[in-house]
């Protein structure tokens, strides 16, 4: 058995697992800390304040070395260089693994498999069975449509010409001029990508294969898999490996036979056992695991909820009454569902009444109908009362109530839109490029 580790940020987990002669990906996210490089790119209709931003001029621009005068896709604000195009994205493979000779993919939540479609579309033969629960499934294709969509969207509004991420010269004079203000964004400049297409999307998909918690996956005669759960979002868990140490082409994993033969490989990710409205972390396997591999934790003494929430919601409260509106950037999916109920439950809570919340993405509509058919991966609490015919969110009674509005991002220039927006409001968007 032996353990790759093919990202260096603990929180953007990617490894492969090698056992028994097979290959097993365990995750494969899509990196987005250099997306703060970029400026924000206005919705069609809307007007476009960064356009008119100062290019980037490089001083020691010449006829002899052959510089650009200046680069039109790096912009200047308040002294800070930022990228002006489309937004793109680099993966964690590496050309060290031969990712086509990749046989299974286990997935531990939504978050952690936006990249997949490049592997589709980079490795024709790559033909890995993905494993991953519905709720990731379901929710990291709409996240994926939301990636795709926002940068269609982009492509609309700006025409750039990228080559100036291949030259290494200038690289070289915008550090040399810029000292220790240059962008982090340029480590990674030429493994840049243009995002990938919905059919690579659809592509990667195709593999997937859906499985509930605790179900027991034969992956081969001496691997079998479980998904457990790790209590962090809806449908998110933690994967247990039981191998067969003594495999030979005829071992099997037989539930009656001796457990001495096997080893418990449990891998550990985005975890938590605090209580959220998702089902609750599953301590179980943990008893009789021989390898624990943990991944993107997080340090919780760092974050007081009983400290932030109060304050949040006061600075909230004292802008509303004030006739501000409030912009929330958010993923769309996970602890927004929270978010709206939260808040909702506030503004009643101190008597402010008919605040509209707006909820701006693509894909908008479809995650809240989505998270109210996921009864079977919430809490007991939320689980009982949708057999009562009560959804596990209340998505739907916000929405007959005109309390939260949902508005896909390509129609912000709308007529019927603008007229109908109110405020003060709360204004949640997923756009992964919003400061």
């Amino acid at each position: 058995m032996r353990l790759y580790c093919l990202s260096d940020d603990p929180n953007v987990p990617c490894f492969i697992l090698t056992v028994n002669g097979r290959s097993i990906l365990l995750d494969f996210p899509l990196p987005i800390d250099h997306l703060l490089d970029y400026l924000p790119i206005p919705s069609p209709g809307c007007l476009n304040r960064f356009s008119s931003l100062p290019k980037y001029k490089l001083l020691s621009f010449n006829k002899e070395n052959n510089l650009p005068q200046q680069i039109n896709e790096l912009r200047l604000l308040h002294n800070q260089i930022y990228v002006y195009s489309p937004i793109e994205f680099y993966t964690l493979d590496s050309n060290q693994y031969d990712f086509s000779l990749i046989d299974i993919i286990l997935i531990s939540n939504y978050e952690t498999f936006l990249a997949l479609p490049y592997l589709f579309k980079k490795y024709k033969n790559l033909n890995a069975q993905i494993y991953l629960t519905e709720p990731t499934y379901r929710f990291g294709q709409q996240l994926m449509y939301e990636i795709v969509a926002y940068v269609e969207q982009q492509s609309k509004m700006i025409q750039t010409n990228n080559e100036w991420k291949y030259d290494s010269n200038i690289f070289d004079a915008i550090e040399e001029q810029q000292k220790d203000k240059k962008l982090k964004l340029f480590s990674y400049a030429q493994k840049l990508m243009p995002c990938y297409s919905i059919e690579y999307v659809d592509k990667c998909l195709s593999h997937a294969k859906v499985i509930h918690f605790n179900e027991q996956i034969d992956l081969y005669s001496s691997i079998r898999a479980s998904a457990i759960s790790s209590g962090y979002c809806l449908g998110s868990c933690n994967w247990q490996l039981d191998i067969n140490v003594n495999h030979n082409q005829t071992s099997k994993i037989e539930t009656s036979s001796s457990q001495s033969n096997l080893t418990r490989f449990i891998y550990m990710s985005s975890s938590t056992t605090l209580e959220t409205y998702s089902t609750k972390f599953n301590y179980d396997s943990f008893i009789n695991c021989d390898y624990l591999l943990l991944s993107n934790l997080c340090p919780l003494s760092t974050i007081d909820a009983s400290i932030n929430g109060p304050e949040l919601t006061k600075k909230i409260e004292n802008i509303l009454n004030d006739h501000g509106s409030v912009l929330i950037p958010c993923s769309s999916t996970g602890l927004i569902f929270e978010m709206f109920e939260f808040l909702t439950n506030y503004f009643e809570q101190i008597n402010l009444l008919n605040i509209h919340m707006y909820f701006i993405s693509p894909i908008s509509n479809a995650n809240l109908s989505i998270s109210n058919a996921m009864s079977e991966w919430v809490t007991e609490q939320r689980q009982i009362a949708s057999f009562s015919g009560t959804p596990p969110f209340k998505h739907n009674e916000l929405i007959k109530t005109k309390c939260l509005i949902t508005i896909p991002s390509d129609r912000l220039d709308d007529t019927e839109t603008l007229i109908n927006f109110e405020q003060p409001s709360i204004i949640v968007t997923g756009d992964v490029t919003l400061r």
